[in-house]
């Protein structure tokens, strides 16, 4: 510092006599002044020189170092250039240092020799084989440094000792240092020590040799002959070893250089030649992992963000009630769109780097040799294009909401290639200790342009169209894209730098543009062709006449207008065909869409085939709001064609891809959890929404009862149903039967509903075929229609001809708008209307009988159908009866023919624009048009009305035959499959053999429904087996099972009555009719308890025994085997036998039928006393553990409920059963979100006895889970109509309160749950003697003892009235014994605490002694003490605790409770023994563990019990 002020006086001397003739006269006149400023002058020169020769000192130093440096790593660019930088350091002190000029020539020798390696082109190069060894990322870089040298060193051989490397050398040995700091001369100590054989003489010895202060000398290095030759006499050695080490230089405080080095000394010889051996580390400490996911967050959210400002923003922020939430969760949307976007190619990038690293040439191979461009074509592949390949396979499983959209993909591209560069980030973050900010945003940008380009061209390559151009383009575009990516990589490889991205968004940018232009060119193209082909045909382009129906007034305002804000809206369209139903309806879409209301439509097809879905109609309304079709068709093809594409890539690099394998779709969710999935997506649209349903009356069974279950959820919806519209659309009644219902049943079922529910709903009518205006209908399509004109005459005859029959028979509905057209058409092809400049003429006169019939009106494609041979023809029928879309290879199976002539027929029908060729999908083909298959219906109906024509029953009967392999083996196929198996033997049903293999797959069907618990679904099945009017005598057991299943509350005494009907059901031997019968049997007791046995003659049950063991496979096989053994067995152990004996021949094992039959005999070991609890407790959970490999929901639930009842009730451990749900809940949440399943865990875990625990433990997480469970039973259950689901949900509620002390909300709950229980069943059952105590026990909590009393009567007198089960009588006994606890603790009445304790012994006796008995013996104990009978009431107490043992928490606790009351009774006769038991029981009910267990009115006893402790000491 003081250097320094000097320096700057000097200066400012000098600046002020800036003027050299001032300067000199003052020298002149100054002349002591004159001699301190020389001496001034001469001293600041002298010091400058010598902090010049320093300087130069150290940068030679580096300048050494670096070049020893740069040629153990390859002659790195960037170290080669940092050294160059300390020779130019040095040059601008001394620009003549020879030193400096010499190394600096070298290096650009170097740098020029090397300029063509790869390891000079490419600047991260190093990285591309794994992170250098010379960088530490931990441990001081010296740390590193000298692990390095000292390894090398120790691995050298030194002849002077031995021939083996120095580290084995048996030798003492010291320890000396020139340059090394404390901690690490210990550390290189401690090296010697573990990795050599050398005894390496501690400090203490020397100083005791040598003397402390001679040893310490020795130790810095100060060596001479005279000392060691001291140290080895004093010693006995000939021969000492001497390691020396030295830090020789550091580097920007990064870069460390030492040398260790070895030699010895002879007691003759003296000292011999060293080996020496470098080491050195560069610091990266600096790096942070922390700092990196910091910056992939960033990223994500970067990207995120653009993709959020991408949105049309307007449209939410118009239509939003709340924009800021709406905004943020769109946000939240899009990170976590990105975010899983960005997981796979960043670690995939990272693993197909270093995969491809055994390709990499070495650093000073030719950048153009051929070795070093495979390597970076190989790097460009597998760091960028594979692992997006990858992650596109994957994410496309995952059926995220808005990925199959041209912005989905572009921000899915745009994060996919960002991650898969990401590395090269850190590589230079690394390397540089920086972070290129410009850089990582212009990175950004230009992953978004290849995205772009890429998202862009596959999204129109993966498009369903004709418009081949566009596949074209976006082929190109795919090209064009890989080109991209692999001129980037070539440019932004050989350094990250902003000018280096600039050139690569100049060579990017044009290729985009290139890309648009190409489509732009193609389109074009493809539009000139299409205008030279465009279809003439009459009926494509009728405009509509509004003159018909005025659908903006007629629909659109009178919806908007009568549209309820609180009431659900449901309206409904009738008519006649053709009226224009559909046409009126779908003209309003545009008005709805444009007035900001959401639209989707689904409609039921006439004829459904093989190819039908069940619920078809709501999948096509709702395939946009769900992704259904692009999800299916780009998915699907997706899956196809990239599936083995990424097995080969993974083979190829040797990477396992079972994990993408591992997610599938479920393609058998239930009508609840489908409708629940549409309800919550319309509801996040925040939109009003209309739904229309066409066509009614062709709707089948499943799908209608979906629509009940639709309408019936939606109307629990608050925000739906104020802003919902559901339009109906049905034929009017008619002569001919549909499938569907008629308008009058469609009425009758919605009002049915109606009633049925807590909230009303509106139903009205929309429009009927009176709102329809058939008049001067010709003389409207002449004039709206420049290409249908007719000339005046003509068109005044013919619109004459048609509003006379309008007006004569249209009260029927005969003359319709399509009726006119397809009369108009046949009149042209007949040649009666023909074509002239000024429009259609008529050739004749025309009256009614010029009027072709309902068979004749066809004739446009009758004309073309009878071009065709007979053979074609029929099969065209055949086509026409398996549906809409059909394979052209079943009609060849059922036929008989040639594949090839069946195809070469087909394609004819295809020019002859009847059919329409699906190109993706192998030999499948559609009509084109609804119309055509009526016409070839009505084609071949014209000499036969029959509605089962041979034909039909011959294609069913070779159609059945194909099928063979499903009804021999229905067990290895779905539901579904064997659905359209069914439907098609619908018509066969006639013949006995179809007959009973329809029975039998009707078995398997009803069966899987009913375990699977699908209740809507079954309910939907059985609809249609009753519209077969064949199968009656099925449908009906089946209702019978679909009430006893039901998640609508039954009580007891309906169940007894329906086990009386079914046992009345007159059912023949050997039938599916009595297999049904004894599955609802055997439910009943299973499920129910209901005491069935009485109503199975023995040989009913050995003959559906032998079908159990030897008929039946699979699903219904092990299903009915399970029912049957729970039904026909009592003991425990023999039920466990049979159990394994049925297993054993069970053919078709997998994982989860093991773990159902591993679960039910565990449930069989629980009712066996004499099998420990422990091996239960151990197995049990066992089998919860291999619930984590298994995707079957159902059986995790069973499996996971049945293990925390046993926790709860079995062993009582209140720990260990929170901790396990707490745990293990989660096993039942899938990819959609929280279900049915996992709710009913929930609720099912509340009210068991250790749901209490659980709730004091963990509040706040038992009410939120209570809270969803809330939420989610709103959506599926009427909270205003008793159920099993609602009882549920109420218990755990009262639990949850109670636990909470919220005793006025109980209060209230358990009233209104009376009221409801009162109402629905009657006051003479279980469930309203339960809902009773309940009452009275939330007045107990409010001190309200009278009114206790009053409800724990009511319910004991509702008992009393009941049949006196089992099961009544141990109710009764706990009323009782509850009835005795509020008569002495909050009533004081002597009396009738005595007479109801002992009431509830007596109905005890009858049963097994356990607890249950101990607690009345407590009670009646207890009242004892109450009348002063202290030595009796202590004499039943101590009886009371033999049943009470302290295997948990819960079981010591109500043990110390008997015990303190023991105590204080005793008290009463005998202090001395009163006082050691109050002081045990009291110390072990307040120990951490118990006392939260603690009452009010224990807490009381506690506090008597203490005052006793205190007033006998």
């Amino acid at each position: 510092m003081y250097f320094a002020i000097y320096q700057n006086n000097i200066y400012n001397v000098i600046y002020y006599f800036i003027d050299l003739d001032n300067f000199y006269n003052f020298l002149m006149r100054n002349s002591k002044i004159t001699t301190l400023l020389f001496l001034l002058v001469s001293n600041f020169l002298w010091a400058n020189q010598v902090i010049d020769s320093l300087k130069i000192k150290r940068l030679k130093n580096h300048v050494s170092s670096l070049d020893y440096i740069t040629r153990q790593i390859d002659n790195s660019k960037y170290y080669l250039t940092l050294n160059k930088s300390y020779c130019d350091s040095i040059l601008a002190i001394d620009s003549t240092n020879q030193f400096a000029i010499d190394f600096k020539n070298k290096i650009n020798l170097t740098l020029a020799t090397c300029d063509q390696n790869i390891n000079h082109k490419i600047e991260l190069f190093p990285f591309f084989n794994g992170f250098p060894d010379y960088m530490g990322f931990a441990d001081d870089p010296i740390e590193y440094a000298y692990d390095s040298s000292l390894e090398k060193l120790l691995n050298s051989k030194y002849s002077a000792v031995e021939n083996g490397p120095i580290l084995t050398t048996n030798i003492s040995s010291i320890v000396l240092r020139n340059s090394c700091d404390d901690e690490m001369f210990e550390i290189v100590n401690q090296i010697l020590l573990k990795k050599t054989n050398h005894y390496i003489i501690p400090k203490h010895e020397l100083e005791e040799v040598l003397g402390k202060k001679s040893a310490t000398s020795l130790i810095d290095g100060n060596i001479d002959s005279k000392t060691i030759s001291l140290l080895c006499e004093k010693l006995n050695l000939d021969r000492l070893g001497i390691f020396n080490v030295n830090d020789l230089d550091v580097i920007n405080n990064s870069i460390w250089l030492v040398q260790s080095e070895f030699y010895t000394f002879h007691k003759e010889s003296g000292f011999t030649e060293p080996i020496f051996t470098r080491g050195f580390n560069i610091d990266k400490r600096s790096f942070s992992i922390i700092y990196i996911l910091l910056l992939i967050i960033k990223s994500i959210l970067l990207i995120a963000l653009i993709s959020f400002l991408n949105q049309k923003l307007k449209r939410i922020v118009d239509s939003s009630d709340n924009i800021i939430k709406d905004l943020f969760n769109l946000f939240i949307d899009k990170v976590k769109f990105v975010g899983i976007s960005f997981i796979i190619p960043l670690i995939f990038s990272l693993i197909l780097i270093y995969s491809v690293s055994y390709l990499m040439p070495s650093a000073e191979e030719h950048f153009e040799e051929f070795s070093a461009k495979f390597w970076l074509f190989s790097i460009t592949i597998g760091m960028s294009i594979v692992p997006t390949i990858i992650n596109l396979y994957f994410i496309n499983r995952m059926d995220l909401d808005g990925f199959h959209t041209i912005k989905g993909y572009r921000y899915f591209a745009n994060s996919s290639l960002y991650a898969t560069y990401f590395p090269l980030f850190v590589f230079y973050i690394i390397q540089f200790d920086n972070y290129p900010i410009t850089e990582h945003f212009l990175l950004i940008g230009i992953t978004l342009l290849i995205g772009d380009l890429f998202a862009r061209s596959y999204f129109q390559f993966s498009s369903i169209t004709n418009n081949i151009a566009l596949k074209k383009q976006g082929l190109y575009g795919i090209i064009l894209g890989t080109v991209a990516l692999l001129l980037f990589n070539s440019i932004i490889l050989t350094e990250l730098t902003i000018a280096n991205l600039g050139v690569s968004i100049v060579v990017i940018l044009p290729l985009s543009i290139a890309h648009y232009l190409i489509g732009y060119f193609l389109n074009k193209k493809y539009e000139y062709n299409l205008n030279q082909s465009s279809n003439k045909t009459l009926l494509s382009n009728v405009p509509y006449i509004t003159e018909l129906l005025n659908p903006k007034e007629a629909i659109f305002n009178k919806i908007v207008d009568s549209m309820s804000d609180t009431e659900l809206n449901i309206m409904i369209v009738s008519g006649p065909a053709g009226i224009g139903k559909t046409r009126g309806l779908l003209e309003t879409k545009e008005l709805f869409e444009h007035s900001g209301w959401d639209w989707y439509y689904g409609d039921c097809d006439e004829l459904q085939g093989e190819n039908a879905v069940s619920y078809e109609p709501f999948l096509e309304g709702f395939k946009e709001l769900l992704k259904i079709e692009a999800f299916s068709n780009r998915g699907e093809r997706m899956e196809k064609s990239m599936g083995k594409a990424v097995n080969v890539g993974a083979a190829i690099i040797d990477i396992d891809t079972s994990f993408i394998g591992g997610y599938e779709r479920n393609s058998e969710r239930s009508i609840t959890e489908m409708c629940i999935e549409i309800i919550d997506k319309l509801e996040s649209r925040k939109n009003k929404t209309i739904f229309i349903m066409e066509d009614l009356h062709w709707i089948d069974p499943e799908s209608y009862a979906f629509l009940n279950k639709f309408i019936e959820m939606i109307n629990r919806n608050k925000f739906l149903r104020g802003n919902m519209c559901i339009i109906l659309s049905i034929r009017e009644e008619s002569i001919f039967e549909h499938r569907g219902p008629s308008l009058s049943q469609l009425i009758a079922t919605t009002n049915d509903l109606n009633n049925n529910s807590s909230y009303k709903f509106k139903v009205e009518e929309l429009l009927s075929f009176n709102n329809f205006n058939t008049l001067d209908f010709v003389k409207h399509l002449s004039t709206q229609n420049n290409k249908f004109k007719i000339q005046n005459n003509s068109l005044l005859e013919i619109n004459s001809l048609l509003n006379q029959l309008v007006n004569e028979k249209n009260t029927l509905g005969q003359i319709t708008p399509l009726y006119i057209l397809k009369t108009l058409e046949k009149w042209i092809s007949d040649g009666l209307l023909k074509y002239s400049p000024s429009g259609y003429i008529l050739t004749a006169n025309i009256d009614t009988d010029s009027l072709p019939n309902d068979m004749e009106v066809d004739s446009f494609y009758h004309t073309i159908i009878d071009k065709y041979d007979e053979k074609w023809q029929r099969l065209l029928e055949s086509a026409s009866i398996i549906g809409n879309k059909f394979n052209a290879d079943i009609l060849t199976q059922v036929w008989g023919y040639e594949l090839l002539n069946v195809l070469g027929f087909l394609e004819k029908v295809v020019e002859d624009d009847l059919l329409i060729d699906i190109s993706d999908e192998d030999n499948i083909y559609e009509f084109k048009d609804k119309r055509i298959i009526s016409s070839i219906k009505s084609y071949f109906n014209k000499d036969d009305d029959s509605d089962d024509k041979q034909i039909i029953k011959e294609y069913n009967k070779r159609y059945i035959y194909l099928q063979n392999k499903i009804i021999e083996n229905p067990h290895n196929h779905s539901v579904e499959e064997i659905l359209s198996i069914i439907r098609r033997l619908s018509s066969l049903l006639i013949n006995d053999t179809y007959l009973k293999i329809a029975e039998r797959l009707i078995l398997e069907v009803v069966v899987r429904l009913v375990k699977q618990e699908e209740e809507d679904k079954l309910l939907g099945f059985n609809a249609f087996l009753i519209s077969t009017k064949k199968l009656n005598h099925i449908s009906n057991i089946i209702s019978y099972l679909i009430q006893i299943n039901s998640n609508s509350f039954i009580s007891i005494l309906e169940l007894n009555e329906i086990c009386e009907q079914v046992y009345h059901i007159e059912t023949k031997s050997n039938s599916v009719s009595l297999d049904l019968k004894l599955f609802i049997l055997f439910i009943l007791k299973n499920k129910h308890q209901i005491e069935s046995k009485k109503f199975v003659r023995v040989s009913e049950l050995e003959e559906v025994k032998h079908k159990i063991f030897n008929e039946y496979k699979g699903n219904l096989q092990f299903q009915f085997g399970i029912e049957y053994i729970l039904y026909a067995h009592k003991s425990a152990k023999e039920s466990i036998q049979i159990l394994k004996d049925f297993y054993i021949n069970f053919e078709e094992k997998t994982e989860e039928y093991n773990q159902l039959i591993e679960l039910q005999e565990l449930k069989f070991m629980w009712l066996d006393t004499h099998i420990k609890k422990e091996e239960i407790d151990k197995r049990s959970l066992q089998l919860v553990e291999k619930t984590k490999n298994i995707k079957n929901y159902s059986n995790k639930f069973k499996i996971l409920d049945f293990r925390l009842d046993f926790l709860a009730s079995g062993l009582e451990n209140d720990e260990k059963a929170t901790l396990e749900f707490m745990e293990y809940h989660q096993l039942l949440i899938s990819s959609e979100g929280i279900n049915k399943l996992w709710v009913e865990l929930v609720l099912s875990f509340l009210r068991s006895w250790s749901g209490s625990t659980y709730i004091i433990k963990h509040p706040d997480d038992a009410l939120e889970k209570f809270t969803k469970c809330e939420t989610y039973l709103k959506k599926i259950i009427d909270f205003g109509i008793l159920s099993n689901l609602l009882i549920e949900f109420i218990d755990a509620k009262k639990e949850v309160l109670d636990v909470t002390k919220k005793y006025k909300e109980l209060k209230k709950v358990c009233l209104d749950h009376l009221k409801m229980v009162k109402e629905s069943i009657g006051v003479n059952t279980i469930d309203y003697a339960n809902a009773c105590y309940d009452v009275g026990k939330a007045y107990e909590h409010l001190k309200e003892g009278e009114l206790c009393v009053k409800y724990r009567l009511m319910g004991i007198d509702s008992l009393l009235k009941l049949e006196q089960s089992d099961k009544i009588k141990r109710a009764l006994a706990t009323a009782y014994g509850n009835l005795s606890h509020i008569y002495r603790n909050h009533l004081k009445d002597v009396e009738n605490t005595i007479i109801c304790a002992q009431k509830s012994l007596e109905y005890k006796e009858s049963f097994e002694k356990n607890k249950s008995y101990g607690i009345s013996l407590y009670s009646l104990g207890r009242a004892f003490a109450l009348n002063n009978e202290f030595k009796k009431s202590a004499d039943l107490i101590q009886q009371a605790l033999q049943y009470f043992k302290e295997s948990s928490n819960k079981e010591i606790y109500q043990k110390s409770v008997l015990e303190v009351n023991l105590g204080i009774i005793v008290n009463e006769f005998d202090k001395k023994t009163a006082k050691k038991l109050l002081k045990k029981s009291i110390q072990k009910i307040e120990s951490e563990d118990i006392i939260i267990y603690i009452t009010t009115e224990v807490n009381k006893r506690i506090e008597i019990g203490k005052n006793i402790l205190n007033l006998n000491d």
